[in-house]
């Protein structure tokens, strides 16, 4: 199975375009609270690993739980861009799964 790469190391900005934090940063501080569906020890490996490499590694259906948990927030300008991180290795993931003709 083919795993989803995400790179988390990008500035998430403020309405203004100021900087606010680094995503990996902000994502690891929301999976530090232990959102809904996402097991404990899983939260936990993700903020250790984001906190070290500020990227994820997992599968489609990880990468769907987490899109769930953000989707679950409240928090429009800093979900989206962890969003649209998601999606983007989602679509290189299928890109290198398409056959070539």
């Amino acid at each position: 199975m083919s795993h989803l790469n995400i790179n988390f190391d990008f500035p998430i900005n403020d309405l203004e375009g100021k900087e606010i934090g680094r995503a990996h940063k902000i994502l690891a501080t929301f999976l530090y609270g232990k959102p809904d569906r996402i097991d404990m020890l899983k939260a936990h490996d993700w903020v250790t690993t984001l906190m070290q490499t500020s990227k994820l590694a997992m599968d489609r259906t990880d990468a769907e739980l987490l899109e769930q948990s953000i989707k679950s927030s409240t928090l429009n300008n800093v979900c989206a861009p962890l969003l649209i991180a998601i999606k983007s290795a989602k679509e290189e993931i299928e890109k290198k799964l398409e056959p070539e003709n």
